[in-house]
């Protein structure tokens, strides 16, 4: 007794053991007891079937099993019965007393169903139809009762069904443009939409998904996921949704949405600003991702930013999510003093955020703490990285907390360094409490080094074309700003393609500042400007160093009307309509006319000849390809002199220039592997791209003509594009 009960079972071990010893007769006594007992659970009783059938006959194996059928539907119903029966199935595929037993079961079990014993027939009874497959066809079949949203896959249609007619044997399926009827084996391949699936509500309840739009967006794009996902693009789910949310209303739907979209537990959602969705397979909530993705981020900067963005996006942030980021970024703060300033910084002022929400979430940060951080010889690198326009307005309202009677001062200290928008804040404050002169150093420090503080250059040149903060930058100069525009996108470029740090988004901002309001402010400084500064930004924007093709197209459209003596026309030995050459390039081209006009035209002419003695000229196919031939070697010798009629020599007065021109020889440096050679710009008759010398009319030529030392060349060589840095320039003579 005591060994059986640490036993999980002793029935069916015993039932197990009889099977696989094949000792078949002590089994059926040991089933048979088993099965009315009540002792073993049917899905143990199947499994020894399945063993059995290894080694039994059929026979024997359908014996037991319909033994078990009888006592389960005697015991427990026709319904235990059945689930038995559809469990075993898969175990006992073959069994033709299972197919019999449970077509019977389905007949009692489900004798409500309209029509049960033709769909019976039509699947379970049907010998060519296996066994499983028959089960999971009447399964989907007993699925289709009246009003249930099915969609013709093979049609893509929508419809609900009507009922099963019992006379014709068919589904009757109702759509939009009538009745259609599917016999068994058809009505099994219609898909069965849930009451809630977008497809069904679409078109049989088009005001619930409205009401779902206006009360629970999230819901609403979940099932729009579950019927045409698991992914999806911005713009796809924007034309799933327009019978829904029109095109009118969708930027005011958007706006709603997208928080909650966010914080949803079954959807991912990017961070673009036209988003993919995908759906989970499982719910996550958002607080849960939150905070997993602050412990998964592998850097301070990483937590930090997690920590931000939470403060910003969540709608309504949660107490125990604000504790949790309040911990873990007061744990960062040891490491990141005096190693990384910056970031201790930005740490504090997400913790004083978080203790502004919810007190007892985090402890304030110490204020001699934050005194110690600005106490520094370049404050305003402690906010240079941050691009967050939230996180440096805490850090600004931590600094004025913990700087007292010094805040004016500490403030304008930390503006050259900041984003359009803290600069904005730091401006309104200095100016609202009397202290232009402090804001007017501030602008002066970043003039001072415009490439390192592009972001402040961009805000102090939209404020002063809008004439704000007239206390400060009333008589600030705007053509020179300008000019400082045009010159930090070069500087800025530079550093980009020499892989110094990233300035991508730097140079969108000075695009963006350069042709703001349809360069309305751009148009007005150039109108003040003086020739020399218009000048400069001309050159700017002929080598297009960090600004687009687009922009620097506008920018010299209107220096041409602001400053027309500038473009007075001057022709450079490139724009000329004439071929320069050196002497032995002009020779060469003359013998190859010469060889030419002796030889191929000479030959060309006498297969003319040869070809019309063949007779009739009509159908003279050889007559006609030498005449072709023959015209086409006089086009080019024809053009051939009119090239050297057009012939220049190149002289050493010519090439003698400090800018690249037509006989220059330019030392340049591959900016992509930073290989130093020497470019040699001749004639095209004198071109040889193996040993450096380049045609001056050609593509590559072209894009170093007027090129000064220091000056970036971008062009395409050798089937890639290179980019060059202009070392020195010198004459090839």
């Amino acid at each position: 007794m005591g060994e059986q009960e640490n036993e999980p079972n002793s029935g069916v071990e015993q039932l197990r053991k009889l099977a696989v010893k094949r000792r078949y007769d002590e089994l059926e006594s040991a089933w048979t007891e088993a099965v009315e007992s009540g002792s073993v659970e049917p899905a143990e009783l199947i499994a020894v079937l399945e063993k059995t059938a290894r080694g039994a006959d059929a026979d024997y194996v359908d014996s037991l099993l319909w033994f078990l059928l009888s006592e389960r539907a005697q015991q427990h119903g026709a319904d235990d019965a059945l689930a038995v029966a559809t469990a075993a199935v898969p175990l006992l595929p073959q069994s033709r007393a299972l197919r019999q037993e449970a077509a019977g079961l389905y007949k009692t079990a489900r004798a409500s169903v309209a029509g049960i014993d033709a769909l019976v027939e039509a699947t379970i009874r049907r010998e060519d139809l296996p066994l499983p497959e028959a089960v999971e066809r009447l399964e989907k079949l007993l699925t289709l009762t009246p009003e249930t949203c099915v969609l013709d896959t093979g049609r893509d249609r929508l419809g609900k069904v009507a009922g099963f007619n019992a006379d014709e044997g068919k589904f009757e399926v109702a759509f939009e443009d009538g009745t259609q009827t599917y016999p068994p084996e058809a009505a099994a391949n219609l898909e069965v939409l849930a009451g809630d699936d977008f497809r069904s509500l679409f078109v049989f309840d088009p005001e619930q998904l409205r009401g779902l739009a206006e009360g629970d967006p999230d819901a609403l794009v979940t099932s729009t996921l579950r019927a045409f996902g698991p992914r999806m693009t911005f713009k796809t789910l924007k034309s799933r949704l327009s019978g829904i949310v029109p095109p009118r209303a969708w930027a005011k739907w958007w706006a709603k949405a997208k928080p909650q979209l966010r914080e949803s537990a079954w959807i991912e959602m990017s961070d673009k600003a036209q988003p993919t969705f995908a759906l989970r397979k499982q719910p996550i909530p958002f607080e849960a991702r939150v905070k997993a993705r602050f412990n998964g981020a592998d850097t301070a900067g990483g937590k930090l930013d997690v920590a931000v963005k939470y403060l910003t996006k969540a709608t309504n942030p949660d107490p125990g999510v604000l504790e949790f980021v309040g911990r873990g970024v007061a744990a960062l703060e040891p490491a990141l003093r005096d190693a990384e300033p910056e970031a201790e910084l930005g740490a504090l002022a997400v913790r004083a955020r978080i203790h502004e929400l919810a007190p007892d979430a985090a402890a304030p940060p110490d204020p001699d703490r934050v005194r110690a951080l600005l106490d520094c010889d370049a404050p305003a690198e402690l906010v240079q990285s941050v691009r967050n326009d939230d996180l440096i307005g805490w850090i600004l309202a931590l600094v004025r907390e913990a700087a007292g009677e010094r805040w004016p001062g500490q403030l304008a200290v930390l503006l050259p360094g900041c984003t359009e928008a803290g600069c904005n804040l730091i401006a309104d404050t200095l100016t609202g409490a009397g202290q232009a002169d402090l804001l007017r150093s501030a602008v002066a420090g970043v003039l001072a080094r415009p490439e390192r503080h592009a972001r402040a250059l961009c805000w102090a040149w939209r404020a002063a074309s809008d004439g704000r903060f007239p206390e400060a930058l009333g008589d600030a100069d705007l053509p020179g700003l300008a000019v400082q525009l045009f010159s930090t996108a070069q500087t800025l470029a530079r550093a980009t393609r020499r892989k110094r740090y990233d300035s991508d988004a730097l140079l969108r901002l000075l695009r963006g500042a350069v042709s703001a309001k349809d360069y309305a402010p751009l148009r007005r400084a150039l109108e003040k400007a003086d020739v020399h500064r218009a000048q400069q930004i001309r050159t700017y924007i002929e080598r297009h160093t960090g600004l687009t093709v687009n922009v620097c197209s506008r920018v010299h459209e209107i220096l041409r009307r602001t400053h027309p003596e500038l473009f007075a026309e001057t022709i450079e030995p490139w724009e000329e309509d004439a071929v320069y050459t050196t002497e032995a390039g002009l020779e060469k081209r003359q013998r190859e006319l010469q060889e030419l006009v002796t030889g191929k035209m000479a030959e060309a002419a006498r297969a003319v000849g040869e070809a019309a003695a063949d007779g009739d000229l009509s159908e003279n196919f050889a007559w006609t390809a030498a005449l072709a031939e023959r015209d086409r070697l006089a086009g080019t010798a024809t053009r051939m002199q009119e090239e050297i009629r057009k012939a220049k020599l190149i002289t050493p007065d010519l090439a003698r220039s400090k800018t690249i021109t037509v006989g220059s020889a330019a030392e340049v440096k591959d900016l992509t592997n930073d290989d130093v050679v020497t470019m040699t710009f001749l004639g095209p008759w004198d071109a040889d791209p193996d040993r450096n010398i380049h045609a001056y009319s050609a593509a590559l030529g072209l894009a170093f003509m007027g090129k000064a030392v220091g000056d970036d060349v971008r062009a395409e060589f050798d089937g890639h594009e290179h980019a060059w840095e202009i070392l020195d320039v010198q004459s090839s003579f």
